[in-house]
């Protein structure tokens, strides 16, 4: 049976430890370079609009060799969000994208550009050639076929004179009526309701009904699919298909209770349809419907009964996305957490398309946002081991499953291991949830998914959260975001300071000495900033605030001392200026 691309691959390894992503080969060089983030005063009402302001602006479009192509358009809370493919005498570049963010009224919020940070093909010999893709990788150009490496399979290759550049998988692992019926779940797994550890009697027991285990089915109220006095497990957006072996009949009731127990296979589609509707009931509740699925394929006993689970995307026959869940070990589909956990790829797809690639800090990112997610969701039920994801699923003898809560810095600690990495980016999100609340901080986590990009680090993300919590909240959670990122190494908290050359530039600061014209300050990085400048006796004589530039003019002030304080992204810098 077809199957296909996934993002985040959740692979168990049953003997106890982790493997590496699925479909990942490891290169020298990443071929997906770092973006330029620049957030220019400008106002772009359209697509249209926002296409010529690139071809404007962007050095590489003064050459005709070079093509951009809007790929899409989608619309969140802050605003609009326009992705740019870019190709090469009429050939995509593999990796590279612009990405240009607009408030409603089409004012940019940000563009992210990471097209100015390579070079073009020296060469235009291979011209003639037929290739899919150019691909920058070890420093070098090539021209590349895009390949199925194997029939069926979700392993996607860049080819050149037969040798594999580049290797990556599109699975990411790790009008009917409807009705209201009851049914029995675990919320949101066994260990959490029982709050018990793993361990006799409350042990996986290959499935069997386990008196302590059944005790933990909860009564819950889910919707479902009602035709010709049948209750069905689905819903306008998911459904149930075989997606890989073994084959079960599809689950239904002919009353309006769905009560299975744990050995009967109804009741992991039951317990997974549950929290799949659950949670994407929750994200349309908060206003993120356009971070939703259209159609979603779920297959509760996949992988031939391996204990693994995925999110598959870019099906090769045009094919619903889909979502597998293993029964090796504990049956991933018992376990909501896992659950959640896959769907929330789902949710970072439809939000950004296009916007996944297998580099350190986006891999890192992708698998972290799965498990916020998740542990947000979990904690809403019970505070029970929330740090230990997949608690029933896993930290037993099948798996040791996944944590949150190390206190790791960046980039120094990071091991370029998703599996390890991951906690990078959950950790700082879980502080915040702890300090804000789950509604607010689900609502700047789900808003930042449109913001993602191939090329995006870990601090480029955070500040993306400063920026929605800016445009969403009007900075309320400001030193909130910041302090949670601050100690992992990611942001700079509150107040902090920093030298002033590490962040800004002076220009002509002599001549401003000797009267003999401006001193002009800007950001190494183009951003806005805001300062103040206090004369000798500590009275504030000028400030301005979100500017791009700050000249300071000497023949408006008298001959002394004076300090420039200045504040960009919660970091303050100070410069000495001397008027003879």
């Amino acid at each position: 049976m077809k199957k296909c691309a996934v993002i985040l691959s959740f692979l168990l390894i049953t003997f106890g430890s982790f493997g590496q992503l699925e479909g990942i080969t490891q290169t020298p060089t990443e071929p997906f370079p770092p973006a330029t983030i620049t957030r220019p005063n400008v106002q772009l009402k359209s697509s249209k609009e926002v296409q010529e302001y690139i071809q404007n602006t962007n050095p590489l479009f003064a050459s005709d060799l070079y093509q951009l192509t809007p790929r899409r358009t989608k619309t969140s809370l802050t605003g609009n969000h326009y992705t740019f493919d870019i190709s090469y005498a009429s050939v995509p570049v593999f990796g590279v994208q612009i990405k240009v963010h607009t408030t409603q009224n089409g004012n940019v919020i940000l563009i992210q550009d990471n097209s100015l940070t390579v070079d073009a093909p020296t060469s235009t010999s291979e011209f003639g050639l037929k290739g899919d893709y150019w691909i920058f990788i070890n420093n070098q150009w090539h021209l590349a076929q895009l390949k199925i490496s194997d029939v069926g399979s979700c392993k996607r290759q860049l080819v050149s004179n037969n040798e594999v550049l580049y290797e990556y998988s599109t699975k990411l692992n790790f009008q009917q009526p409807d009705t209201l019926v009851k049914a029995h779940v675990f919320l949101v797994n066994p260990l959490n309701t029982a709050e018990r550890s793993y361990g006799s009697p409350y042990i996986d027991s290959s499935d069997l009904d386990v008196p302590e285990l059944n005790a933990e089915r909860k009564w819950v109220d889910m919707k479902v699919f009602f035709e010709n006095d049948t209750f069905w497990l689905k819903s306008e957006r998911y459904y149930f298909g075989d997606v890989s072996d073994p084959v079960n009949p599809q689950t239904f009731s002919t009353i309006p209770e769905f009560s299975f127990l744990r050995s009967q296979y109804q009741f992991e589609d039951v317990n997974a349809f549950y929290h799949i509707t659950a949670i994407s009931n929750y994200v349309e509740q908060l206003g993120f419907s356009s971070a939703l699925p259209d159609s979603l394929v779920i297959d509760a006993h996949a992988y031939n009964g391996g204990d693994r689970s995925s999110f598959n995307y870019d099906i090769p026959d045009g094919s619903p996305n889909q979502l597998e869940f293993g029964e090796g070990g504990v049956d991933d589909a018992e376990d909501g957490e896992i659950v959640v956990h896959e769907y929330g790829h789902s949710l970072s797809y439809e939000a950004a398309e296009d916007s996944y690639a297998e580099t350190r800090d986006r891999g890192a990112m992708e698998e972290g946002n799965a498990d916020y997610i998740s542990a947000s969701y979990s904690k809403f039920y019970s505070d029970f081991a929330w740090e230990k994801m997949f608690n029933w699923d896993g930290h037993n003898p099948f798996f040791p499953g996944i944590t949150i809560g190390a206190p790791l810095k960046y980039p120094s600690e990071m091991t370029n291991n998703t599996n390890a990495d991951r906690e990078m980016w959950s950790t700082p999100l879980m502080c915040l949830y702890d300090k804000i609340g789950r509604s607010a901080c689900d609502s700047l986590f789900l808003e930042h998914l449109y913001y993602q990009y191939k090329s995006a680090t870990i601090p480029d993300m955070a500040n993306v959260l400063l920026v929605v919590d800016s445009l969403m909240f009007s900075k309320k959670y400001e030193r909130d975001i910041r302090n949670c990122f601050a100690k992992h190494e990611i942001l700079a908290s509150t107040h902090q300071s920093i030298e002033f050359t590490k962040l800004f530039n002076a220009y002509n600061s002599t001549g401003f000495s000797q009267g003999n014209g401006n001193v002009t300050i800007t950001t190494k990085t183009n951003q806005t900033f805001s300062y103040s400048v206090y004369d000798g006796v500590g009275q504030k004589i000028s400030s301005g605030d979100n500017i791009y530039s700050a000249e300071l003019n000497p023949n408006y002030v008298n001959s002394g001392v004076y300090i420039v304080e200045l504040y960009v992204d919660g970091v303050s810098s100070y410069l000495k200026l001397i008027k003879h």
